[in-house]
């Protein structure tokens, strides 16, 4: 099992559907990856989380399926325990919007 931050979102209309992030693991460079992506690596065991850059404190990432009326665009979201500092929703747009 691998844990990734999330340091960065790529997200689209109407809703707000995240639709690629930013990963970073130790010492290596960040990487856009598209949600794809990532909702099979949380899906086969691997963390995802974000963290507030002023109290350090995180947030699990978790699967999500959009639940407005007749979308179901499967995405991901912070875990309940997220607050404005470190949800997925405050984070800075990705530069790089090449996901793979």
């Amino acid at each position: 099992m691998t844990n990734y931050e999330i340091v960065c979102v790529n997200a689209e209309k109407p809703h707000d559907h995240i639709i690629s992030v930013g990963t970073k693991r130790d010492d290596e460079p960040v990487k856009v990856r598209s949600v794809k992506w990532v909702r099979r690596a949380i899906k086969n065991g691997d963390g995802f989380y974000t963290r507030s850059p002023k109290t350090q404190k995180t947030a699990e990432v978790e699967r999500y399926e959009c639940e407005e009326a007749n979308c179901g665009f499967k995405t991901i979201r912070s875990a309940a325990d997220a607050t404005r500092k470190n949800n997925l929703n405050g984070l800075d747009p990705c530069e790089d919007s090449a996901a793979t």
